[in-house]
């Protein structure tokens, strides 16, 4: 072993330590879940005589919170902790613009997208980023001016929120009535992520019908 390489203790003992830092980190998670499950039971049974509906709608939601609790505490116990990035399997978001009169197009559905267990701690922006490319896919928007018109479109009327649990963002649209942003028939591959702390949160395939 040269002077340079870590000694086998210290290699423990970092380990050891990145253990208890992303332990503390679940740990307040799950508080947190428990306490705003506690505050929404609380405020249901002062408002009244509680229904067959609210306590069934509590339960519910304590079985959900439970299997979080589980989830997050199984990840923790058998993932490995790295302070390096590792590559792994990043989610696809996938959108479907229906087209409809006149010359309009509608999402069909919003999709939410979860951010990764190690910045669920984390306080996160309001809005993830998101960039785009693509091609047109009619023969008389095969042009490039008419793909970068496509993309700037759909750039334009896309927007990922975080959602209200604050461990993912719903990507949805704004404005999807805008007659100045028409969108371009096509097929849009890009991303989601966030700058700080910087992370993928998932790859987005977007078709706009012809």
């Amino acid at each position: 072993m040269t002077d340079d390489e870590p000694s086998e203790a210290s290699v423990v003992w970092d380990r050891l330590g990145q253990f208890l830092e992303e332990s503390a980190s679940v740990v307040e998670q799950i508080a947190n879940r428990n306490l705003v499950l506690w505050n929404d039971v609380s405020r249901r049974l002062r408002s009244g005589r509680p229904t067959a509906d609210d306590l069934a709608a509590g339960a519910v939601d304590s079985v959900a919170i439970a299997l979080k609790n589980v989830n997050d505490i199984w990840t923790a116990l058998t993932n490995r902790p790295s302070r390096q990035p590792v590559a792994g399997i990043v989610p696809t978001a996938f959108l479907f613009f229906e087209r409809v009169p006149p010359g309009q197009h509608n999402l069909v559905d919003p999709v939410y997208v979860p951010v990764p267990q190690q910045i669920r701690s984390k306080r996160l922006p309001e809005s993830a980023r998101i960039a785009l490319d693509g091609r047109a896919t009619t023969k008389a928007n095969q042009s490039s001016a008419s793909t970068r018109k496509g993309v700037a479109a759909l750039e334009k009327r896309l927007h990922a929120r975080l959602a209200a649990s604050k461990q993912g963002y719903v990507l949805e649209t704004v404005n999807p009535a805008d007659p100045d942003t028409p969108l371009v028939a096509g097929v849009y591959n890009g991303l989601i992520y966030l700058a700080d702390p910087p992370v993928q949160l998932a790859s987005v395939r977007a078709v706009v019908a012809s």
